[in-house]
């Protein structure tokens, strides 16, 4: 089950395609051994169209068959975030100076009504001891605007007044 000529970039799957993948993932999770995914990642696809429909429009460009990558990319994610320990991590655990220097942040709306998530440049430091720190900060954030506002679209501002290359 493919593209369709006429499908679009936003075109979400049918209630088949979607049946399919949901298969496919279960499939991949049986033979994969369930311990290398998170069980709030199974459950949020299992519960709804919706979080299926997201994986199935960020492969519209991919070459190939497009179950097959929705159900690579679904099973690729979710080790990822199970690795990365996404669910473990919380607001109280992130470094209070990445908290207060100001070099990410998540402020207003986009003219579309999309929560805008701000990287100030000029303020971040390259710091390699640092870098797991930011990197959970950098997914914390992603996450908790995700859940805030259910899995709609963010806008990314990469803010790059006054910022130098060192």
């Amino acid at each position: 089950m493919g593209v369709d000529k006429m499908d679009s970039e936003e075109t979400p799957p049918s209630a088949e395609q979607i049946e399919i993948v949901l298969e496919g993932v279960k499939n991949k999770i049986e033979d994969e051994g369930k311990e290398l995914f998170h069980e709030k990642d199974i459950d949020k696809l299992l519960s709804g169209d919706k979080y299926v429909t997201r994986f199935w429009i960020h492969t519209f460009f991919m070459p190939g068959n497009r179950v097959e990558n929705t159900v690579n990319m679904v099973i690729n994610t979710f080790k990822w975030r199970k690795e990365f320990g996404l669910h473990d991590i919380s607001e109280k655990m992130l470094d209070d100076k990445l908290k207060n220097k100001g070099a990410l942040f998540s402020r207003n709306r986009d003219k579309d009504g999309y929560k805008i998530l701000v990287f100030c440049i000029r303020k971040h430091v390259k710091d390699p001891k640092n870098m797991q720190s930011m990197k959970e900060f950098f997914v914390y954030m992603l996450n908790r605007i995700e859940r805030e506002e259910d899995g709609r679209k963010i806008t990314i501002i990469f803010d790059s007044e006054n910022a130098s290359i060192d």
